[in-house]
């Protein structure tokens, strides 16, 4: 399918983010699999580089980021885009049009890894990234650039479960590498 695609539309650009990247930074690009890899946190890397590329920019000073460069070579990045969560914006769900809103609420997603209880109305809310823990099955702390564990403050997880009920929004998931990592965080957010 990926590649039945970049036959139907040559010009499409392709970018892989996530495991296989930050695990293999440059792998997939040099195996023709995408045209860019992005190492470690993507959110700000893709935005700089959908940037750059929609300004026809070539020059491509984007931390985490893999290519091949004109002379057919690999750039390969060594390092590890980082985000500080708290600087996110919120996801901004008034952005899908009407018409297509209840779509998402229409069917149970059974498949995931967490899935609703009561209600097809929910929302994945992420509190942290990371974790300080060091289990060896686990891809978290290759992911997430070693073992940094980032925490949204109260104050902007509150706001962002409030916006959620207002809009509709019945039930609530939690979708941490790492909720509890300690009793005084729970009980702050519990507060």
């Amino acid at each position: 399918m990926l590649f039945r695609s970049r036959v139907q539309n040559p010009a499409m650009i392709r970018i892989l983010t996530g495991t296989y990247a930050t695990n293999h930074p440059g792998k997939s690009v040099e195996e023709g699999v995408c045209d860019y890899s992005i190492k470690g946190e993507p959110e700000l890397a893709v935005g700089e580089l959908l940037t750059k590329l929609s300004m026809n920019q070539k020059n491509f000073k984007i931390e985490g980021l893999s290519y091949i460069k004109k002379d057919g070579t690999a750039f390969i990045s060594n390092h590890s885009t980082q985000v500080d969560i708290n600087k996110l914006p919120t996801p901004d769900y008034s952005l899908v049009e009407p018409s297509q809103k209840n779509v998402y609420f229409e069917y149970l997603e059974y498949g995931r890894i967490r899935y609703p209880e009561k209600s097809c109305k929910y929302r994945d809310i992420m509190t942290s990234r990371g974790c300080i823990l060091d289990c060896s099955f686990c891809s978290v702390k290759h992911l997430r650039g070693g073992q940094i564990h980032k925490k949204k403050s109260v104050g902007k997880i509150i706001d962002e479960i409030r916006k959620s009920l207002d809009e509709g929004i019945e039930e609530i998931h939690f979708f941490d590498d790492l909720f509890v990592e300690n009793e005084k965080q729970v009980l702050q957010f519990a507060d």
